[in-house]
């Protein structure tokens, strides 16, 4: 039975059934929310998932799918043979000038702005993922690689102004390291001349499992002690933003006290045929500022070229479309469009004169460097 009519038992905890906790992990099981999937589609998932790992939260499959073979967000979730299709991932393997840290979780594109890879893991598994041959291979931080990371930050770090918390989910990473980081940033910050390091985290937990979240107290603890400035949440559809969704972003703003509230933000790329229609971001972006705090749109991100589904890209042109008709909206339904390239993220005015060279676009990334993108 489909659960998305079923009324809020608590207002800070959801009671679900057993099927809306489990993780599915066969593709076999998912014939038991879409009954109507037809076979060759689930035995063609069954030989992908040999290769990229099929993981779905139960809540997901109950609260936000339909239900149905047609639902366009199956195809973000439910292997298919179209994966194959996808080239190298290339997103973390172009060599940076900068470098603050040596450790293998840093990565960092910019002077002033790095990353932390903290886990491989999320609660679900989207098929879309520009990482996913790499977050197939386990890959966990320990708390002696937060110490080496900060022990070069400390070193070499006088530049950086922001540190992005990622994975994999950040919010499926061990709470020990997260409470380790926390320490740590608070001694970076107090050796620090200029202003407190900007924490962000990039989660997508709240809409694959926000029961999970709000159940782990001793996760929510850790963050707490952390107090990220920032959470950049990945929802992409007016489905996804379920009322324990709203719930889960409650907590994610209360925990650290009411003098450290993070400012909550959402990045999703756009897909044709999923939410490349004003009508449906115009709807999503309404539900999030609905939330109590509001969830802001800030990224509306053009498809990765690794990772997107051949059915779902979009060229530049087309992105900079759906921005244009966004920008007719109130300022606050309008976010930033940014084309994710080797060497960062460049982003692109709903009105900017597109530079075609050839079979390749001229952009210019975010810290004012060039680079051609077929």
């Amino acid at each position: 039975m489909n659960m998305r009519g079923s009324a809020s038992l608590n207002p800070c905890l959801h009671v679900l059934d057993s099927s809306a906790q489990e993780t599915l992990t066969n593709p076999d099981e998912m014939l038991v929310h879409v009954p109507g999937l037809p076979m060759e589609r689930v035995e063609a998932a069954q030989s992908i998932s040999r290769t990229f790992a099929f993981r779905l939260p139960g809540f997901y499959a109950e609260k936000v799918l339909l239900g149905t073979s047609d639902d366009p967000l199956l195809d973000l979730v439910f292997p298919s043979i179209d994966e194959l299709a996808d080239g190298d991932e290339l997103w973390d393997a172009t060599p940076s000038p900068y470098r603050a840290s040596d450790s293998t979780f840093w990565v960092q594109k910019y002077e002033y702005q790095g990353l932390i890879r903290l886990t491989t893991a999320c609660s679900g598994l989207c098929r879309f993922c520009y990482l996913k041959k790499k977050n197939a291979r386990r890959s966990v931080m320990k708390v002696q690689d937060v110490d080496q990371i900060f022990d070069n930050l400390e070193d070499r770090g006088a530049s950086l102004r922001e540190v992005i918390l990622s994975g994999g989910d950040p919010l499926c990473s061990p709470t020990d390291v997260l409470e380790a980081i926390a320490a740590r940033m608070n001694r970076l910050n107090s050796l620090l001349r200029h202003s407190r390091l900007h924490v962000t985290i990039h989660t997508r937990e709240p809409v694959w499992n926000p029961v999970r979240l709000l159940r782990h107290q001793v996760l929510l603890k850790a963050l707490g002690a952390l107090k990220p400035k920032t959470y950049m949440i990945n929802v992409l559809h007016p489905r996804e933003v379920t009322e324990e969704f709203r719930e889960a972003c409650s907590a994610l703003s209360e925990v650290a006290g009411p003098n450290a509230r993070p400012v909550l933000l959402c990045q999703h790329p756009i897909f044709r045929g999923v939410n490349d229609s004003v009508e449906i971001l115009d709807e999503l972006y309404t539900k999030l500022l609905q939330c109590s705090p509001p969830v802001l749109p800030y990224y509306l991100v053009h498809p990765f070229y690794n990772g997107t589904l051949p059915k779902h890209r979009l060229s530049i042109s087309e992105s900079q479309r759906i921005l244009q008709e966004l920008a007719r909206r109130p300022g606050c339904l309008t976010p930033r469009l940014v084309v994710p390239t080797p060497i960062g993220k460049c982003q692109i005015g709903p009105y900017e004169s597109l530079i075609k060279n050839e079979d390749h676009y001229v952009i210019t990334t975010k810290d004012g460097r060039t680079v051609a993108l077929p």
